[in-house]
């Protein structure tokens, strides 16, 4: 058995007086404990995690170059076999 009072329905939080809100175990508003009649729980944080150390890659002194075309035939084929509602793109 617990020794705790019986909770009640309009029992409002010792610390900020938010309203109990059926007969949770933790206040909402500063998550008082109504079962052990303490403070608020302090959360803490996780450490932030370490990421992996930057790494340098060397670049080449070659470069790319991307050459980009439209291809109207393709377009036309694709949005014959697609539905009327997808047209509107």
């Amino acid at each position: 058995m617990s020794s705790a009072p019986a909770p009640s329905a309009a029992e409002l939080c010792p610390d900020c007086g938010t309203p109990r809100e059926d007969l949770a175990q933790f206040c909402e508003g500063c998550r008082y404990n109504f079962v052990t009649r303490t403070g608020a729980v302090s959360v803490t944080q996780p450490p932030p995690s370490r990421s992996s150390p930057r790494v340098e890659i060397p670049v080449s002194p070659q470069t790319w170059t991307a050459t980009v075309r439209v291809d109207h035939d393709y377009f036309a084929k694709v949005m014959a076999r697609s539905e009327p509602e997808d047209q509107e793109l």
